[in-house]
């Protein structure tokens, strides 16, 4: 686990997708399996479920996990709990095909766990970021899934490219356990520079280009190539935060 202490904030706590891909799911009643992905909104970067793959308890098959029923993270034992029953989870709509879910199956889920979707409630946080950039003349895409949900693995490798030029991959995201929001995108540039990786806060994507497979910013190479580097075995903590913030020059998410 990565732990930010976050003054009037209190504690924050970050994971690594990557790393809560090797804990278990836990019901009430046992174990429900592991994490594959994690589905989010791109308007908000808030992160609605998470897509397990269910043990033998239910022939392997994947499973939906609403992060309205996910109760705490236990670091010490590796599990994440959910507040079902295995019965609960066996019952729901089954899944069928892949990626992120359509919203006709969103409903679905929704009524049968008798909770109000959120769609239908407060707009999302960020609903400024234009994740989409392509030229009058360029064909449309296809329909979007579920409105905007969208899926981590989908996201996964995708290039970052720089206001100059292209820089690095994305190679893993950061989620913030109070709020479920992608707090940080893991950049990879070690192709630029051996050994680094660097971190972006999703608001200074300013597009996704779904076309070509890039997540589009307009901070320059160089700003991203001497930002503060960030080490997987090191905790995250309100000061590296701070450096991060100060050295792009960015509004702090926490103020």
């Amino acid at each position: 686990m990565i732990v930010a202490a976050g003054n009037d904030m209190g504690l924050v706590r970050l994971h690594r997708l990557s790393e809560l891909q090797r804990y278990t799911i836990c019901a009430t009643d046992g174990e429900i399996g592991a994490v594959q992905e994690a589905q989010f909104d791109d308007r908000d970067w808030a992160v609605r479920y998470f897509l397990a793959r269910a043990g033998n308890w239910y022939s392997g098959r994947s499973v939906l996990i609403s992060t309205i029923a996910l109760d705490e993270i236990d670091d010490v034992t590796r599990v994440l709990h959910v507040q079902l029953a295995r019965i609960q989870i066996m019952e729901s709509p089954p899944l069928t095909g892949e990626g992120p879910v359509n919203r006709q199956y969103e409903a679905e889920f929704f009524r049968y766990y008798g909770w109000p979707p959120y769609w239908q409630s407060s707009p999302p946080a960020a609903p400024n970021l234009p994740l989409e950039s392509r030229s009058p003349a360029e064909p449309a895409p296809p329909p979007e899934p579920a409105e905007h949900l969208r899926s981590t693995h989908e996201i996964q490798g995708y290039r970052i490219a720089a206001a100059d030029g292209e820089i690095g991959h994305l190679s893993d995201v950061i989620i913030d356990e109070k709020t479920w929001l992608l707090t940080y995108l893991v950049i990879d540039i070690r192709s630029w520079l051996a050994g680094r990786y660097v971190l972006l806060n999703p608001a200074w994507i300013k597009a996704i280009d779904w076309r070509n497979g890039s997540l589009v910013t307009d901070l320059r190479r160089e700003a991203i190539q001497t930002a503060p580097v960030y080490d997987a075995d090191n905790a995250v903590d309100r000061n590296y935060e701070i450096r991060l913030f100060e050295h792009y020059a960015r509004k702090k998410y926490w103020e």
